[in-house]
């Protein structure tokens, strides 16, 4: 693979943490806009001035993050048995849906269902991103393409901040309407790229030793010597590769890199 396209490809997957950071930062001012109120809140008969009761504004608030560790315990399972790839489509999807209950909410019960489908979204990006980009990132630049998933939530807040100023004014639920609607747009930027996508190595490694031995018992008992002998001579070669490449880099290392002290100190 190209070096260029590596980069991108790993730093693209870091937007689908996006609407992570863009949900925090949208939530906080779209519960305090008067046509949110006036839809989900609860309205005095009398002087007809509607409020979210703080109840319902904390379980709309706080539920969703037991959706976030559902998605975060889950995707470990998602992830090995299918792969980086299909991780990160179901997340896609998990996304799709929450926004659009969330759009069409006419209950702040359909509402809070939406944002606990999205935040399983999220839990789920939390582990599987990082993986992903772990295990298909050039070593040289590794640490600064996992840093990406915070770059994403950061920049996702202040977009969210910005969409929210510019609607607050608005008097009809367009106003809290359109900040949750533009979460579709990072899913949909996710799906359009995901099939130039390619799986990680490390997966392609186990599918691959899945595929000639047939069994995951088989897999986690033969050495490694033992599963290179089993393989044609294609597959045997391309795997051999990629360890030799990982071995390499890792005894360089441990034997000819210079420690933090011999290059100057630790700073």
């Amino acid at each position: 693979m190209p070096e260029r396209f590596r980069q991108f490809n790993t730093t693209y997957m870091a937007s689908c943490a996006f609407n992570y950071g863009y949900d925090v930062g949208n939530f906080g001012a779209v519960q305090g806009m008067h046509p949110f109120w006036q839809r989900f809140g609860k309205c005095d008969t009398d002087t007809g001035v509607c409020a979210l009761p703080a109840w319902l504004s904390s379980l709309m608030t706080s539920l969703p993050f037991l959706g976030k560790a559902i998605g975060a315990i889950a995707c470990g399972s998602i992830a090995e048995r299918w792969g980086r790839k299909a991780a990160v489509m179901i997340l896609a999807i998990l996304s799709f849906i929450g926004v659009l209950l969330q759009t069409s909410a006419t209950t702040a019960a359909q509402f809070t269902i939406g944002r606990f489908i999205s935040f399983g979204m999220t839990g789920m990006t939390l582990i599987v991103v990082p993986i992903y980009q772990g295990e298909t990132s050039p070593r040289a630049i590794r640490g600064t393409v996992t840093s990406t998933l915070q770059l994403m939530i950061i920049g996702g807040q202040v977009v969210a901040s910005l969409v929210t100023l510019g609607t607050k004014s608005m008097s009809s639920n367009a106003s809290w309407q359109i900040p949750v609607g533009l979460q579709f747009v990072a899913p949909s930027v996710i799906v359009a790229f995901w099939p130039f996508v390619p799986e990680s190595p490390r997966c392609n490694l186990y599918f691959t030793l899945l595929e000639v031995n047939g069994s995951k018992k088989v897999i986690r008992h033969y050495d490694s010597q033992a599963l290179l002998t089993a393989m044609d001579g294609t597959k045997k070669t391309r795997i051999a590769a990629l360890v030799e490449d990982e071995f390499g880099d890792l005894a360089y290392k441990y034997t000819e890199a210079p420690t933090p002290q011999q290059r100057d100190g630790w700073s």
